[in-house]
C-alpha cells in the first residue's frame, strides 16, 4: 500500500488564487482515491511528502503557492515540481517548502502538478494532483497554444506537437546556499586542497589548463575521515590541450575531475580535451551527483564509476566521448566490486561518442562503447544496474571494441543472462551509421537515422544553460 510511504494531505483547503486560501471542510478522501493520485517511481526514499493547502480539483488562478511539508529533510538531495510536462523547477529543501505557480502563462483547463523528491542514490518519489487553472481573457495562452492536455484514468499528461519546446524553467545553483563556499578565481594550478565536510567550491570564474596544470589531475579530492566529504562543485572550466598524436595509454592516466571522498556533487562543469571527464575513482566515493555538465573531446571516459557507486547523471551533455560511461572493475582492485544492488540513474541527458586520433586499439578515429560495464569477467566483478530516462545517445561508426547496446550479465546463482537496465523510458538511439542499427535496443529507446534530432536537442540544452 503506497500509503505507507507516502502521505498527502488533501482535504480541507480550496486555493482560489493570489494565494488567498478559503477553507471548505470536506470529508477526507477514501485510501482508494488517495492512491490513484499518487505515482512513485520508487518507495524507497521515506522522505514523507505532503500537500498542505491544494486539494484534487482545486480551481487556481493567478500567481499562486503551492505549500508542504516534507518529513525527513536530511534525506532528500533535491525536491522539484513541475506543471503537466514541464521541466522540473527546484525547491529548497525545508521541512516546510513552497513555490510560487503563475497559471496564467497556462491555457485554461485541467493541469497536473508534481512534486517529485530525490535521495543520494538517485531513487525518486512523486506525488501529483490534478488542478484546474482559470483566469479572465486566458482562454489560449500563445506560449502554451501547441500543449493539448487528455486525461485517462484520473491522471492528465500532456503532449506538445511544437517543433521548438518551450524554453524549460531555470534552475538555482546547486551548490551555493550552502554555508561554507569556498570561491576560487581565475587561471588554477592543480586543486588537491583538503576542505571541510559539507563545504561548497564556486568555481564559476576558475580556469584550469595544461599549461598551469600539467600530466596530472586537474582537480583531485582524495579521501580524508573528516575532509572533502558531502562536497558540491559548482562550474569550472578544465581544458586540455596536449599534443596531437598523444597516445590513448596517456589519457588513461589522466581526469578532469577526480574524488574519491562520499557524496560529491557537481553543478555546471564544463571540461574539453582531457583523459577521463568525471572519476569516481575509490570505494570511498559513494553517491554521487552530477548535473549541468558539459564535456566534450573527452579522450577516455566521460564518467567513470569503476567502484561501482550509486550516481545520477542528470540534465548534462556529453557531446563527444571515446567511451560514454564506465563501470568495469579491474585488476588494481583489492577485490571485484559487485554493483547489482547499486543504480547508476542517467536522466534528461545527451552523450554522444567521438571518433578520436588515440585509440585503445583498432582503426583510427575510432571510439569505444557507450556502456563499458563489467560482463563477469572475474577480476571485473559486476556493475551497477542502470536507470534511464528522457536521454539522446548518438554514434555515427560501430565501435573499435564491444557494441553500442545495453550491457548484460550472467546471474551469480542462475547464470541466466540479464539485462544491466532496471528501468527506461523515453529514450532515443541517433544513428547515422551505414544500414540499420546494428543492435536490438529495449521498447524504451526509439531509433532514427535524422541528426536534426540530436542537432535540435543540443541547441535547445545549450539554450538553456
Amino acid at each position: 500500500m503506497l500509503i505507507a510511504s507516502i502521505l498527502l494531505v488533501l482535504g480541507g483547503v480550496q486555493l482560489i488564487g493570489n494565494d488567498q486560501v478559503e477553507t471548505i471542510h470536506n470529508p477526507a478522501p477514501t485510501v482508494d482515491a488517495m492512491d490513484a493520485l499518487l505515482q512513485p517511481e520508487s518507495l524507497n526514499n521515506a522522505s514523507g511528502i505532503k500537500i498542505t493547502n491544494v486539494k484534487p480539483g482545486a480551481t487556481l488562478k493567478d500567481t499562486v503557492t503551492l505549500k508542504g511539508t516534507l518529513g525527513n529533510p536530511a534525506e532528500v538531495e533535491r525536491i522539484e515540481l513541475k506543471v503537466d510536462d514541464g521541466k522540473w523547477k527546484q525547491i529548497k529543501i525545508g521541512a516546510n517548502w513552497s513555490i510560487k505557480i503563475d497559471t496564467k502563462k497556462f491555457q485554461n483547463g485541467k493541469h497536473v502538478l508534481t512534486v517529485r523528491t530525490t535521495n543520494a542514490t538517485g531513487e525518486t518519489k512523486k506525488l501529483t494532483l490534478q488542478v484546474t487553472f482559470k483566469n479572465k481573457n486566458q482562454d489560449q495562452n500563445p506560449s502554451q497554444s501547441d500543449s493539448k492536455p487528455t486525461t485517462s484514468n484520473n491522471q492528465t499528461t500532456t503532449t506538445n506537437n511544437s517543433p521548438t519546446p518551450n524554453p524549460p524553467l531555470q534552475e538555482k545553483p546547486l551548490c551555493l546556499s550552502r554555508d561554507n563556499t569556498i570561491k576560487l578565481v581565475g587561471l588554477q594550478g592543480q586543486y588537491k586542497t583538503r576542505v571541510a565536510d559539507g563545504s561548497a567550491i564556486d568555481a564559476r570564474t576558475a580556469t584550469w589548463t595544461t599549461a598551469e596544470v600539467g600530466d596530472q589531475h586537474s582537480v583531485h579530492f582524495r579521501y580524508y575521515p573528516a575532509e572533502n566529504n558531502n562536497l558540491c562543485w559548482q562550474g569550472g572550466t578544465i581544458l586540455g590541450d596536449w599534443a596531437p598524436g598523444t597516445p590513448w595509454s596517456f589519457y588513461h592516466g589522466v581526469t578532469a575531475l577526480r574524488v574519491r571522498g562520499s557524496n560529491f556533487k557537481v553543478d555546471g562543469i564544463r571540461i574539453d580535451k582531457n583523459g577521463d571527464g568525471i572519476g569516481f575513482s575509490e570505494e570511498t566515493a559513494s553517491n554521487w551527483t552530477i548535473k549541468n555538465a558539459h564535456l566534450t573531446n573527452i579522450h577516455d571516459d566521460c564518467v567513470e564509476n569503476d567502484y561501482m557507486h550509486n550516481g545520477l547523471l542528470d540534465d548534462s551533455l556529453l557531446d563527444g566521448c571515446y567511451t560514454a560511461l564506465s563501470a568495469t572493475g579491474h585488476s588494481g582492485m583489492d577485490s571485484p566490486p559487485n554493483g547489482l544492488s547499486k543504480t547508476w540513474m542517467i536522466r534528461d541527458s545527451l552523450i554522444r561518442l567521438k571518433p578520436m586520433d588515440a585509440v585503445y586499439k583498432g582503426p583510427v578515429p575510432g571510439h569505444g562503447r557507450f556502456f563499458k560495464w563489467s560482463n563477469n569477467h572475474p577480476e571485473e566483478g559486476y556493475g551497477t544496474k542502470l536507470s534511464i530516462h528522457n536521454t539522446i545517445f548518438r554514434a555515427d561508426q560501430l565501435p573499435n571494441s564491444g557494441d553500442l547496446g545495453m550491457p548484460f550479465y550472467e546471474d551469480p546463482i542462475t547464470s541466466e543472462l540479464k539485462s544491466y537496465v532496471k528501468d527506461c523510458s523515453n529514450n532515443t538511439m541517433v544513428w547515422l551509421g551505414p544500414g540499420s542499427f546494428p543492435e536490438s535496443l529495449p521498447s524504451c529507446f526509439t531509433v532514427t537515422k535524422n541528426k536534426s534530432v540530436w542537432d535540435s536537442a543540443v541547441a535547445n540544452w545549450k539554450a538553456r544553460h
